[in-house]
């Protein structure tokens, strides 16, 4: 792994469990066992790294999702739980890309070094839902709903992720036998058939 790559590791952890105010650029040289002029020299200055771990997280994250959706055989369900199931294998990556709204940083990245074309910083995978959703639901369906339904289901699996990756949560799932991946599996599951349902039953009330 070359320096550039593992400064990016160590301050991927850093920024996900303390934030940018949090983490100084003299602990990401200390963890990483590089000097800070290393920092300086490939990422210019603190905010420079940070824009720079949060764009690969993001590109990362949207690869994977894309990767995911690829595959026809998938109900909107199972789609669901893959996308919950990566964002707790790798709480890093959502937390770096949530960290700005949670914490009182201040943190604002231009619009260059956010997700996508339109500036968005959320975690990627709403548009692959409302595809889905799509599939799923007929025509007479308004879009403004299956809008509905895609935030409704997003917001769910992306909060789940977030709770699920604090240091406290953690330690419930590893002594709280209720705390389980099959209980996850199952919350997720019903969130979405329930929603699914809702759009499919109430088709022409929608307005």
């Amino acid at each position: 792994m070359s320096t550039k790559e593992k400064i990016k590791e160590v301050a991927c952890e850093l920024f996900a469990d303390k934030g940018f105010d949090g983490t100084s650029v003299r602990d990401i040289a200390k963890a990483a066992d590089v000097n800070v002029a290393a920092i300086n020299y490939h990422f210019e200055n603190k905010m420079g790294l940070y824009a720079e771990v949060f764009k690969s997280n993001h590109q990362w994250m949207a690869d994977k999702v894309h990767e995911f959706s690829a595959d026809t055989s998938l109900t909107i369900s199972d789609f669901a739980w893959k996308m919950l199931e990566f964002f707790l294998d790798n709480g890093n990556a959502l937390m770096n890309c949530f960290k700005m709204f949670l914490d009182n940083d201040g943190v604002q990245l231009s619009a260059e070094y956010c997700g996508d074309e339109e500036g968005n910083c959320g975690p990627p995978g709403q548009e692959v839902f409302l595809e889905f959703i799509n599939r799923e639901v007929e025509d007479s369906v308004p879009l403004s709903a299956r809008h509905w339904a895609m935030r409704v289901i997003f917001s769910q699996i992306v909060h789940m992720g977030i709770v699920l990756n604090t240091t406290y949560m953690k330690k419930m799932r590893e002594s709280n036998p209720l705390f389980t991946e099959e209980s996850d599996e199952k919350t997720i599951r019903e969130v979405v058939n329930s929603i699914m349902d809702r759009l499919k039953d109430n088709k022409g009330q929608w307005q």
